[in-house]
């Protein structure tokens, strides 16, 4: 049986209006959207925010109570590349804080239309080579991210390792788009 929070997500989902016409989408109307239906997000208890930059990058650390200052994840969030942002997933990233007891470095990447392909992935990989200059190990760094926060999570994967620079100890993908041209067979 869905949760009750699955069930008001659904049907916050329903009322919503159209985000535009056909295949065009009113991008202003979509990040309104996204930010009325995340705007009171459930953080773990005790969590901590703290906005700062990252190689010009806007980041935001999310600390737990119970959280190994020595290990991170590095958060990309969903949006298809267009919407979602650090608050919109904030309470994901507090609750994945609390139950892998570690802080996280939630990104602020750039999003499309204003900004094309490689921004979001130059982004990401400024805010992973900030968490190395801090001192992380990246052994002790796990990167992941939801839907596009997926995809670029593989796409960073990928930058790094082309670059020769040291790969993070993990990485996770919550239903991630990695097919973006939309051809596989679950589409």
């Amino acid at each position: 049986m869905p949760s009750d929070q699955h069930n008001s997500v659904a049907e916050a989902l329903r009322q919503a209006p159209p985000f535009g016409q056909g295949d065009e989408i009113d991008v202003a109307a979509a990040r309104a959207q996204m930010d009325l239906m995340t705007a009171n997000p459930q953080l773990a208890k005790g969590t901590e925010l703290e906005a700062v930059t990252a190689a010009g990058v806007p980041v935001e650390w999310v600390t737990v109570p119970e959280s190994d200052p020595a290990k991170v994840v590095l958060y990309l969030h969903g949006g298809g590349y267009v919407i979602g942002s650090i608050a919109t997933h904030r309470g994901l990233v507090s609750r994945i804080c609390a139950a892998a007891g570690t802080r996280a470095l939630s990104v602020e990447y750039r999003l499309a239309p204003e900004t094309r392909f490689p921004g979001a992935v130059e982004d990401a990989t400024f805010a992973y080579a900030y968490l190395l200059d801090k001192g992380i190990a990246p052994e002790n760094i796990a990167i992941g991210g939801d839907s596009a926060g997926g995809g670029l999570t593989f796409a960073t994967l990928v930058s790094l390792k082309e670059k020769g620079q040291p790969l993070p100890g993990a990485a996770f993908a919550l239903s991630p788009w990695i097919d973006l041209e939309g051809l596989g067979d679950s589409m």
